[in-house]
């Protein structure tokens, strides 16, 4: 309940009044004297809205930041600020359905609530701790409860708050700090010369000193926000904003050539800025367009991949698999991706992975895996699958999964519309490239100050010269030098990224070639200008869309699958949900669920392979979109190419179990 405005008002010029807040001191008293009280959560709930009362009435004002709340939990007393107090008793009402005394280690730190923060904490005090030994509806209830008092604190402060961004606190902090005056007016320093990698670390480590300026400066309208971690903040967004709007991807793939130097505090004041920033709304269209039928499809196929993937209901179930996914533990939040499942020691016994295994960074392990459990029936056993079955045991464990799988990459594509910013990648070349050639961001041309360079000679070979029927440009895999007359030891030249493509002079020089010969000599002192563009380097972008293209180029090609183990192949996959979002450390068992059934028995693609032999060895990977055809019929059939479906043998043979063969079951009627 929101107190009464005009009430508040009069509070306020009361406190005024008073300089100070007596800020009504909420004694909790003996907390755990409540535990076994009848009526427990009625006086949990009278502290919250006592408290809640005066938060609202001194939630906007100086003073408030100074107040603090004491309370007592055995015996021993602990002060804190009213808003923290607020949040450990929606802890505090919902860890007492558990009837177990509160302790120091169930205070919620909410001075920084992120959402790793509070995922921890709910991990830790709740799940993890009752898991085993409570009823799952009662954890499901607790933890409703919690999410949503959480998502209404907003809603209930928002009213009296007012919150909003205002310039007024940009003024004052660049009055105060000459570091943050300089990031905002970043834009100034900003260069044609510059290349559109150095742009973007230039802008980036703008925006860095800014960040860290507001989160030392309480009266800032962002601080609260930046001290939550940043989840309310947009760090591409607030660089276009407050720094500088930069390189604008083209949708094409490319970059843009012309830097925007100015941002939207300040305004885009030219006709070419104006003309490069509507491009996004090219883009933005472009990308709804294709990437959302794209993201459709593909958490469509998979989902049908992993629909009759299940878990076992007996907590106790071994599958004795002697075949383990080995995974390279790189970093932290890798590790976190496999909290709660079982690692494999040398001699077989399994060990459960916790968040204190910090030792085992940097290390390859072997663990526990839905993609080797030995249940042939896609039934996962509680050891493949980790400690989280005791919570997803009675759902459909694959396509939960294959939601989950597809619901980040979905939304890193579809958010890429509204996040449009250049991310190019350095344009290279081999390390002998340099001693003879200048690049200049994207030309190509002779390093004239080697005094010998009048001698030297490019050579093409046909082999590598190729139209780009799209674009009517002659692509180039590499080139060679001569640097001398005999041709003796050419030089290859070649560029680190694809797409090195003649210039217009080259190309001229390439169409005149004589019809019979396979390779084009190119002397450096006939051309006319010998300073001219030899060849051209696309300005090439990476955005949010290149985490989902590698995840289906990795599960739905044959170059993605072929010659790899089934380990290899899942750290593939590991790699690309790390580069899609470091911060996030989404658990591995539900990609794995997805990929258990694209690993085959080699002998027979239909089964999956015999996982209790040690070692085995007869296994083959088929592509998403091939091992759909290879579960189970329904799914098989309901996928496409139906009708050579029903006309082949093998569809006969899919016997295994499914999820929808309860559909197919005869009723009697008596």
């Amino acid at each position: 309940m929101i107190v009464d405005l005009v009430e508040l008002e009069k509070a306020k010029l009361e406190v005024a009044k008073r300089k100070e807040i007596e800020f009504s001191n909420i004694d909790i008293g003996e907390i755990n004297t409540y535990l076994y009280d009848a009526e427990y959560l009625q006086h949990i709930q009278k502290f919250k809205l006592d408290l809640f009362k005066n938060i609202s009435m001194y939630i906007d004002l100086h003073e408030f930041n100074t107040s603090i709340v004491s309370f007592t939990i055995n015996n021993k007393r602990y002060e804190m600020h009213p808003a923290n107090m607020y949040l450990n008793l929606i802890m505090f009402t919902n860890l007492f359905y558990f009837k177990q005394p509160l302790s120091e280690k169930d205070l919620f730190d909410g001075t920084n609530i992120t959402q790793g923060t509070f995922k921890k904490y709910l991990d830790n005090r709740i799940i993890n701790r009752f898991l085993k030994e409570t009823e799952k509806k009662l954890i499901n209830i607790v933890l409703t409860n919690i999410m949503y008092e959480f998502t209404t604190i907003s809603a209930k402060f928002s009213r009296i708050l007012g919150t909003t961004i205002d310039l007024l606190s940009d003024v004052d902090l660049m009055g105060e700090d000459k570091d943050y005056y300089d990031a905002l007016h970043a834009y100034s320093k900003l260069d044609n010369s510059m290349t559109p990698k150095e742009i973007e670390d230039f802008l980036k480590d703008a925006t860095k000193v800014a960040f860290d300026k507001i989160s030392k400066h309480k009266e800032h309208c962002l601080y609260p926000i930046i001290q939550a971690g940043y989840q309310g903040l947009n760090k591409d967004q607030f660089t276009k904003y407050a720094i500088a709007v930069g390189m604008s991807p083209d949708g094409l793939g490319s970059i843009i050539p012309k830097i925007v130097k100015t941002n939207f505090i300040t305004g885009i004041r030219t006709a070419s800025e104006y003309f490069v920033d509507s491009q996004g709304g090219r883009v933005a269209q472009i990308i709804t367009k294709t990437r959302t039928a794209d993201t459709g499809d593909f958490a469509r196929k998979i989902s049908k991949l992993a629909s009759d993937v299940y878990i076992s209901k007996d907590p106790h179930s071994d599958c004795g698999t002697r075949n383990y996914l080995k995974v390279y533990i790189r970093n932290e939040n890798i590790l976190h991706r496999y909290i709660g499942r079982y690692r494999v020691l040398d001699d077989d016994s399994l060990v459960l992975i916790t968040d204190k295994d910090t030792h085992l960074i940097g290390e390859e392990i072997s663990v526990r895996s839905p993609i080797t459990c030995a249940n042939n029936n896609n039934e996962i056993c509680f050891k493949c699958y980790g400690d989280l079955a005791y919570i997803n045991n009675d759902i459909g464990a694959g396509n939960f999964g294959a939601r989950t799988a597809s619901e980040k990459l979905t939304q890193n594509s579809l958010s890429a519309k509204h996040i449009l910013k250049s991310n190019s990648v350095e344009n290279k070349f081999n390390d002998e490239f340099y001693k003879y050639f200048i690049l200049d961001v994207v030309d190509v041309r002779i390093n004239m100050n080697n005094e010998n360079y009048k001698k030297y000679k490019i050579i093409l070979k046909e082999e590598d010269v190729n139209l780009d029927e799209e674009t009517d440009e002659y692509v180039v895999d590499k080139f060679y030098l001569s640097i001398n007359k005999k041709n003796e030891d050419l030089i290859e030249m070649k560029p680190i990224n694809p797409g090195l493509s003649l210039s217009p002079d080259l190309i001229a020089l390439w169409l005149k070639k004589d019809e019979d010969s396979d390779t084009l000599e190119i002397e450096i002192k006939k051309l006319e200008d010998p300073s001219t563009d030899l060849f051209l380097l696309p300005l090439v972008n990476t955005d949010l869309t290149n985490d989902f293209t590698e995840t289906t180029a990795l599960l739905d090609t044959n170059a993605g699958v072929q010659n790899k183990t089934y380990s290899q192949f899942t750290n593939d996959l590991i790699d690309i949900m790390y580069r899609a979002d470091p911060n996030n450390a989404l658990p591995m068992v539900h990609f794995e669920c997805v990929l258990r059934n694209m690993v085959k028995s080699a002998s027979n693609q239909i089964k999956i392979p015999d996982w209790r032999v040690r070692n085995n060895a007869d296994y083959t990977i088929l592509r998403l979109s091939t091992a759909i055809f290879h579960t189970g019929v329904v799914s098989a059939l309901s996928f496409q190419k139906f009708e050579s479906q029903i006309q082949k043998p093998s569809t006969y043979a899919k016997t295994q179990p499914s999820a929808t063969d309860p559909l197919f079951k005869r009723k009697y009627t008596k």
